[in-house]
């Protein structure tokens, strides 16, 4: 019988002599976790997180768990941003509402239908049991500049027609209303089509996109439905015509005065 130790050194060796493991200087053992298709990466991370707590109560004399690299770090970090680049789009839209409509009743309105439509889509997003990822936050934020523009158009149509003489607010709304109805809704229903595709994807990449053009398309529906249900009695509550005092002008009056046209007459020389 001819033994291998009789020929050859035998000891315990490694698979693969390319790299050499260590973690801060010290001999290191690497373990990845991969993410499954459709899962939850934040879950994950407090997962295995709970997990290494229960193992290093286990572990011998001189051995340590350390965490080299955490994805999940870098979501929380990006999702950050983008609630971020969130609360800024409001912010931009409350400025430029103002700046052009003069009036914070009016620039009230598209506040609201902001807030309406956001918490309407997340709603949506706990119903169809979709995630708070990337994808979704970025929708949202692109959403931002779309679902304010149909209660923006509503609070215009009403301001139009009480600059043209009305004197009610609710005959201002009524007749707007019937005016910028079929643009709204026609609008809407070609942007959804835009994005409702998107949601046919498939493979890893699609369930990130469904997600994406499904938060988009539900974003505007809702903004459509709340401009033509919420925008147009608040429009008929809060918004009143301009009175022009002749004693001491409030800010507002100063501020629309500046921005009314200047009308120029020009006659030929003779």
């Amino acid at each position: 019988m001819l033994r291998l130790k009789e020929v050859a050194d035998v000891e315990l060796g490694t698979l693969s002599y390319t790299m050499i493991g260590e973690a801060k200087g010290h001999p290191a053992v690497g373990c990845m976790v991969s993410q499954a298709a459709g899962s939850n990466a934040t879950e994950i991370s407090k997962q295995v997180d709970k997990l290494l707590d229960e193992i290093s109560t286990d572990l011998p004399q001189g051995v340590k768990i350390e965490k080299i690299l955490d994805i999940n770090e870098f979501l929380d970090a990006s999702i950050k941003n983008v609630l971020k680049t969130l609360l800024e789009a409001i912010l931009l839209v409350i400025i430029v509402v103002y700046v052009f409509l003069q009036s914070l009743r009016s620039t009230l309105i598209p506040m609201v239908g902001i807030v309406v439509s956001l918490v309407g889509t997340f709603a949506f997003l706990a119903i169809a049991g979709f995630s708070i990822n990337l994808l979704t936050l970025f929708a949202l934020v692109l959403a931002i500049g779309t679902v304010v523009d149909n209660a923006i158009i509503m609070v215009e149509a009403v301001q139009a027609k009480l600059d043209a003489g009305y004197r009610s607010p609710y005959k201002a709304t009524i007749d707007g209303m019937n005016g910028i109805t079929p643009a709204i809704i026609t609008s809407t229903l070609v942007f959804m089509a835009v994005f409702i595709p998107v949601s046919f994807m498939g493979g890893t990449s699609g369930k990130f996109f469904k997600q994406f053009g499904i938060t988009m398309a539900v974003a505007v529906g809702l903004s459509a439905v709340n401009a033509l249900t919420l925008s147009p009695a608040l429009c008929a509550l809060l918004i009143k015509p301009h009175s022009e005092t002749s004693g001491r002008k409030t800010f507002e009056q100063r501020f629309r005065t500046a921005f009314k046209p200047v009308h120029i007459s020009i006659r030929p020389l003779r």
